[in-house]
């Protein structure tokens, strides 16, 4: 059988969450009937690039698009499909200006599917420049997949129909280990603190700096000095954070452990997790976080279809860090955390079932339906 060569495109193989589900993906789909080339928008080599080198994948790099370099963004493209014309489907993830290159590919006679994982994207009059750009994929594209309702409706329209596709994970990787916990809490000296997890790229959309606020309430505030933040990730405000952290005499109740490659083991030392997030598409680590069994304190502007268990408690985007300070101090550690891999699984957040699932969609155009 002849394998079915599907090109992904994105912006870059870095940390980031649309990258780490496609390297989950690609990590468990059958490779030997499916072979992915990641076409990339920078010339830098990132993290992922030789795993993708090794599972027998391509890297293909096309330049950043800029107003001043369209002709040559265009011509870039041009020349990518006449060089891989063996690819004949394209999973795009790189939305912002994916009307350009899906319009090109039809000249190649290339099945599009247009993946959105966002509920909106920038903000002021750059928001709206790329919502001009997008506006026309919702009738370019040939399939519509997208990680939540928000985020279909939001680059699809609610009148267009999309399928919702899970961001599942390694649910295995997740499932609660007593034994990881209690060895990592004694690697980092947390062995009797509550620990407040939070993991993602730490920039405004995410609001650790406001999280920081919530652990001044509790412990400044509150006096309860066994609370202990840990954030997972790097970012550009890193620097602003461990400022303000310094200046609040929090030194000894936060910890910012940068990028990691262990954070499966990492939510296994958490109490809770926290997300107070503008906007997201549909956070990852709140799937892993309820396969481990772990409380969640998420902003009320995330989507609901991330509620795959009871885990979850919403706090509204208004409130004050007091109000979050006191709903994080009401949660507990969960009791029985490894009975929620078996619920997690079940509503069809396995990678494995949805690398199979792909597959049969890449190789049949079946189209798979999620009830979440």
């Amino acid at each position: 059988m002849q394998k079915i060569k599907v090109l992904q495109v994105v912006s870059k193989m870095g940390n980031g969450g649309i990258e780490k589900f496609l390297m989950n993906l690609y990590s468990h789909i059958d490779r030997n009937k499916v072979e992915f080339a990641f076409v990339v928008h920078t010339k830098e080599e990132q993290i992922y690039d030789k795993l993708i080198l090794e599972y027998g994948g391509k890297i293909l790099r096309v330049p950043r698009f800029k107003l001043y370099n369209i002709i040559g963004y265009i011509i870039s493209w041009f020349k990518l499909f006449r060089e891989n014309n063996d690819y004949k489907l394209m999973h795009c993830h790189m939305v912002s200006v994916a009307s350009i290159y899906i319009t090109i590919s039809k000249f190649f006679n290339i099945t599009s599917i247009v993946h959105s994982h966002s509920t909106r994207s920038d903000v002021g009059a750059i928001r709206y420049l790329k919502s001009a750009f997008q506006y026309p994929i919702r009738f370019l594209a040939n399939y519509k997949f997208a990680c939540s309702s928000e985020a279909g409706i939001a680059l699809f329209g609610k009148r267009k129909s999309f399928t919702k596709i899970p961001n599942a994970i390694n649910t295995e990787e997740y499932m609660f280990n007593q034994t990881i916990r209690d060895n990592y809490k004694t690697l980092f000296n947390l062995k009797d603190k509550f620990i407040i997890g939070h993991v993602g790229r730490i920039n405004p959309t995410k609001r650790q700096d406001f999280i920081i606020d919530i652990m001044d309430y509790i412990v400044n505030k509150k006096k309860i000095y066994d609370y202990h933040f840990v954030s997972v990730g790097n970012g550009s405000l890193i620097d602003k954070l461990i400022t303000k952290v310094e200046r609040l005499n929090l030194n000894n109740h936060v910890t910012f452990l940068g990028y990691r490659d262990d954070i499966s083991n990492i939510m296994q030392m958490f109490d809770m997790i926290i997300f107070p997030s503008l906007y997201e598409g549909f956070p990852v680590t709140l799937i892993e976080s309820q396969c481990s069994g772990l409380n969640a304190l998420i902003s009320s502007h995330l989507t609901r279809d991330v509620n795959l268990t009871s885990l979850i408690k919403r706090v509204d985007i208004e409130e004050k860090a007091a109000v979050w300070g006191n709903e994080a101090l009401k949660l507990k550690m969960t009791n029985n955390r490894e009975n929620y891999y078996e619920i997690v699984k079940s509503k069809g957040f396995d990678i494995k079932q949805l690398a199979d699932i792909l597959a049969r969609f890449y190789t049949d155009k079946e189209l798979p339906t999620y009830d979440f």
